[in-house]
Protein backbone atom coordinates (compact mmCIF):
# COMPACT_ATOMS: atom_id res chain seq x y z
CA UNK A 1 0.00 0.00 0.00
CA UNK A 2 1.26 3.36 -0.15
CA UNK A 3 0.04 6.65 0.36
CA UNK A 4 0.05 9.74 -2.67
CA UNK A 5 -0.79 12.82 -1.50
CA UNK A 6 -2.97 14.37 -4.41
CA UNK A 7 -3.46 18.12 -3.08
CA UNK A 8 -2.71 19.95 -0.02
CA UNK A 9 -3.56 21.58 2.95
CA UNK A 10 -3.51 25.08 1.01
CA UNK A 11 -4.49 28.46 1.35
CA UNK A 12 -7.87 29.68 1.79
CA UNK A 13 -9.77 32.59 1.24
CA UNK A 14 -10.29 33.26 4.49
CA UNK A 15 -12.74 35.43 6.74
CA UNK A 16 -10.59 36.56 9.84
CA UNK A 17 -12.96 37.13 13.01
CA UNK A 18 -11.87 39.11 16.21
CA UNK A 19 -13.09 38.08 19.33
CA UNK A 20 -11.21 40.21 22.26
CA UNK A 21 -7.67 39.42 21.58
CA UNK A 22 -8.26 36.10 19.94
CA UNK A 23 -8.81 35.64 16.24
CA UNK A 24 -10.50 32.89 14.28
CA UNK A 25 -9.86 32.35 10.42
CA UNK A 26 -12.81 30.50 8.56
CA UNK A 27 -13.07 29.16 5.03
CA UNK A 28 -15.38 30.92 2.99
CA UNK A 29 -13.84 30.34 -0.87
CA UNK A 30 -12.44 26.79 -2.37
CA UNK A 31 -9.10 28.44 -3.51
CA UNK A 32 -7.06 25.71 -4.62
CA UNK A 33 -3.28 25.57 -4.30
CA UNK A 34 -0.99 22.79 -6.17
CA UNK A 35 0.48 20.55 -4.27
CA UNK A 36 4.64 20.99 -3.87
CA UNK A 37 7.42 18.85 -3.42
CA UNK A 38 9.43 19.32 0.15
CA UNK A 39 13.14 18.38 -1.27
CA UNK A 40 14.89 18.25 2.59
CA UNK A 41 16.09 15.00 1.09
CA UNK A 42 16.94 14.82 -2.84
CA UNK A 43 17.49 11.09 -2.27
CA UNK A 44 13.71 10.90 -0.61
CA UNK A 45 11.74 14.29 -1.60
CA UNK A 46 8.58 14.67 0.81
CA UNK A 47 5.14 15.42 -0.10
CA UNK A 48 2.80 18.13 2.03
CA UNK A 49 1.74 21.56 2.54
CA UNK A 50 2.53 23.88 5.32
CA UNK A 51 -0.10 25.81 7.46
CA UNK A 52 0.11 29.10 9.16
CA UNK A 53 -2.90 29.23 11.63
CA UNK A 54 -1.56 33.20 11.99
CA UNK A 55 -1.99 34.13 8.37
CA UNK A 56 -5.01 33.98 6.06
CA UNK A 57 -5.99 32.80 2.78
CA UNK A 58 -2.90 33.88 0.57
CA UNK A 59 0.06 34.65 3.44
CA UNK A 60 0.62 30.97 3.77
CA UNK A 61 4.56 29.97 3.76
CA UNK A 62 6.34 28.39 1.66
CA UNK A 63 5.93 23.76 1.41
CA UNK A 64 8.47 23.54 4.10
CA UNK A 65 8.61 26.79 5.67
CA UNK A 66 7.71 26.51 9.04
CA UNK A 67 7.43 30.14 10.88
CA UNK A 68 6.19 30.13 14.76
CA UNK A 69 2.20 29.28 14.66
CA UNK A 70 2.95 26.24 11.75
CA UNK A 71 2.31 22.72 11.19
CA UNK A 72 2.91 20.57 8.44
CA UNK A 73 1.22 17.33 7.09
CA UNK A 74 3.38 15.02 4.88
CA UNK A 75 3.41 11.21 4.08
CA UNK A 76 5.80 9.09 4.99
CA UNK A 77 6.48 5.03 3.15
CA UNK A 78 8.82 2.86 5.73
CA UNK A 79 9.32 -0.78 6.12
CA UNK A 80 6.66 -0.33 9.43
CA UNK A 81 3.92 0.88 6.30
CA UNK A 82 2.51 3.88 5.47
CA UNK A 83 1.97 6.64 7.15
CA UNK A 84 0.58 10.46 7.39
CA UNK A 85 2.07 12.54 9.85
CA UNK A 86 1.84 15.84 11.51
CA UNK A 87 4.67 17.83 12.56
CA UNK A 88 5.92 21.84 13.26
CA UNK A 89 9.23 23.65 13.11
CA UNK A 90 11.53 24.16 16.19
CA UNK A 91 9.16 27.16 17.22
CA UNK A 92 6.12 25.39 17.41
CA UNK A 93 4.91 22.26 19.48
CA UNK A 94 1.34 19.86 18.95
CA UNK A 95 -0.65 19.02 21.93
CA UNK A 96 -0.19 14.95 21.99
CA UNK A 97 -2.68 12.78 23.72
CA UNK A 98 -2.00 10.99 26.70
CA UNK A 99 -3.37 7.33 25.02
CA UNK A 100 -2.07 5.59 22.73
CA UNK A 101 -3.15 4.26 19.13
CA UNK A 102 -2.19 0.41 18.79
CA UNK A 103 -0.33 0.03 14.97
CA UNK A 104 0.43 -4.02 14.04
CA UNK A 105 3.96 -3.75 13.11
CA UNK A 106 4.74 -6.56 10.10
CA UNK A 107 8.39 -6.61 11.16
CA UNK A 108 8.40 -6.39 14.74
CA UNK A 109 5.43 -8.97 14.75
CA UNK A 110 3.69 -6.91 17.79
CA UNK A 111 1.50 -4.10 18.15
CA UNK A 112 3.34 -0.65 18.37
CA UNK A 113 2.10 2.63 20.22
CA UNK A 114 1.60 5.59 18.35
CA UNK A 115 0.61 9.05 20.37
CA UNK A 116 -1.12 11.56 17.84
CA UNK A 117 -2.09 14.95 18.29
CA UNK A 118 -5.24 15.49 21.39
CA UNK A 119 -8.75 16.24 20.11
CA UNK A 120 -9.80 19.14 21.99
CA UNK A 121 -13.48 19.49 22.26
CA UNK A 122 -15.66 22.92 22.24
CA UNK A 123 -14.75 25.30 24.80
CA UNK A 124 -11.75 23.45 25.69
CA UNK A 125 -8.79 25.67 26.97
CA UNK A 126 -5.62 25.20 24.57
CA UNK A 127 -3.05 26.73 27.15
CA UNK A 128 0.11 25.83 29.24
CA UNK A 129 -1.59 23.43 31.25
CA UNK A 130 -1.63 21.00 27.52
CA UNK A 131 0.59 18.35 26.81
CA UNK A 132 2.55 19.95 24.61
CA UNK A 133 5.88 17.86 22.62
CA UNK A 134 8.36 18.30 19.86
CA UNK A 135 8.12 16.13 16.81
CA UNK A 136 5.81 14.44 14.46
CA UNK A 137 2.79 13.23 15.53
CA UNK A 138 1.08 9.84 14.19
CA UNK A 139 -2.38 11.06 12.22
CA UNK A 140 -2.50 7.12 10.15
CA UNK A 141 -0.60 4.29 9.70
CA UNK A 142 -1.59 1.33 7.02
CA UNK A 143 -0.01 -1.68 6.63
CA UNK A 144 -0.57 -5.93 5.45
CA UNK A 145 -1.74 -6.17 9.17
CA UNK A 146 -4.25 -3.61 9.22
CA UNK A 147 -7.55 -3.45 7.50
CA UNK A 148 -7.83 -1.64 4.09
CA UNK A 149 -9.01 1.86 5.73
CA UNK A 150 -5.98 1.44 7.84
CA UNK A 151 -6.31 2.81 11.87
CA UNK A 152 -6.21 6.20 12.49
CA UNK A 153 -5.17 8.13 15.59
CA UNK A 154 -8.33 10.54 15.92
CA UNK A 155 -11.85 11.08 15.00
CA UNK A 156 -13.66 11.93 11.94
CA UNK A 157 -13.84 15.00 13.38
CA UNK A 158 -10.90 17.17 15.36
CA UNK A 159 -9.54 19.97 16.58
CA UNK A 160 -5.60 20.09 17.10
CA UNK A 161 -3.69 22.40 19.70
CA UNK A 162 -0.32 24.74 18.97
CA UNK A 163 1.93 26.24 21.20
CA UNK A 164 4.24 28.51 19.19
CA UNK A 165 6.90 31.05 20.09
CA UNK A 166 6.53 35.00 19.23
CA UNK A 167 9.10 37.75 20.06
CA UNK A 168 6.76 38.71 22.85
CA UNK A 169 6.39 34.74 24.14
CA UNK A 170 4.51 31.88 23.82
CA UNK A 171 1.34 32.26 22.35
CA UNK A 172 -1.49 29.65 21.63
CA UNK A 173 -3.91 28.04 19.26
CA UNK A 174 -5.90 25.49 17.44
CA UNK A 175 -6.89 23.93 13.94
CA UNK A 176 -10.14 22.18 12.91
CA UNK A 177 -9.75 19.40 10.34
CA UNK A 178 -12.32 16.49 8.96
CA UNK A 179 -11.65 13.52 7.80
CA UNK A 180 -13.25 11.72 4.98
CA UNK A 181 -12.05 7.88 3.23
CA UNK A 182 -13.17 6.63 0.28
CA UNK A 183 -12.39 3.89 -2.20
CA UNK A 184 -11.89 4.86 -6.07
CA UNK A 185 -11.13 1.50 -8.35
CA UNK A 186 -9.24 0.03 -5.28
CA UNK A 187 -7.96 2.80 -3.83
CA UNK A 188 -8.11 4.02 -1.04
CA UNK A 189 -8.71 7.72 -0.71
CA UNK A 190 -8.23 9.66 2.76
CA UNK A 191 -8.87 13.37 1.87
CA UNK A 192 -8.30 15.88 5.25
CA UNK A 193 -10.20 19.32 5.45
CA UNK A 194 -9.01 22.43 7.14
CA UNK A 195 -12.45 23.80 8.39
CA UNK A 196 -11.07 26.51 10.50
CA UNK A 197 -8.07 28.22 12.62
CA UNK A 198 -7.27 30.84 15.17
CA UNK A 199 -4.75 31.64 17.77
CA UNK A 200 -4.46 34.05 20.76
CA UNK A 201 -3.09 37.23 19.68
CA UNK A 202 -2.03 37.83 23.12
CA UNK A 203 0.96 35.87 24.65
CA UNK A 204 0.90 33.48 27.70
CA UNK A 205 -3.01 33.95 27.40
CA UNK A 206 -5.06 30.43 26.36
CA UNK A 207 -7.72 30.30 23.70
CA UNK A 208 -10.89 28.39 24.19
CA UNK A 209 -11.79 25.95 21.21
CA UNK A 210 -15.18 27.72 19.25
CA UNK A 211 -17.83 25.71 17.57
CA UNK A 212 -16.91 24.18 13.82
CA UNK A 213 -18.45 25.74 11.15
CA UNK A 214 -20.78 23.19 10.30
CA UNK A 215 -23.03 25.46 6.97
CA UNK A 216 -19.30 24.95 5.41
CA UNK A 217 -19.37 22.16 2.69
CA UNK A 218 -16.23 19.46 2.57
CA UNK A 219 -16.21 21.13 -1.44
CA UNK A 220 -15.45 24.66 0.03
CA UNK A 221 -12.23 23.35 1.83
CA UNK A 222 -8.33 23.15 0.83
CA UNK A 223 -7.35 19.36 1.60
CA UNK A 224 -4.42 17.01 1.87
CA UNK A 225 -4.98 14.14 -0.19
CA UNK A 226 -3.48 10.87 0.61
CA UNK A 227 -4.28 8.10 -1.57
CA UNK A 228 -3.41 4.40 -0.81
CA UNK A 229 -2.62 1.51 -3.06
CA UNK A 230 -1.88 -2.06 -2.67
CA UNK A 231 2.18 -1.87 -2.99
CA UNK A 232 2.11 -3.78 -5.99
CA UNK A 233 -0.21 -0.58 -7.77
CA UNK A 234 2.47 1.95 -6.50
CA UNK A 235 2.23 5.17 -8.20
CA UNK A 236 3.93 8.54 -8.39
CA UNK A 237 1.19 10.52 -9.72
CA UNK A 238 0.00 13.83 -8.23
CA UNK A 239 -3.02 15.89 -8.87
CA UNK A 240 -5.25 18.42 -7.60
CA UNK A 241 -7.56 16.67 -5.51
CA UNK A 242 -10.87 18.61 -6.11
Amino acid sequence: MKHLLHAAVVPLLLSPVSLGEAVHFQNTNPALDALKLFDANPLDPLLGQSLDITQGAFDQPAVGDLPGGSFFLMQFNGPGGDFVWMGTGRLTMIAQTRVATLIPDPFAGELIPYFGPENFQESDLISSQSNFTKGFRAMHGVNDLTSETGIFTLQEEFTIGLQFELDDGFHYGYAQLERTVEFHNGDLDIQWHPTQWGYETAAGVGIAVIPAPGVLAFGMFGMLRCSTRRRSQRSGACALGL
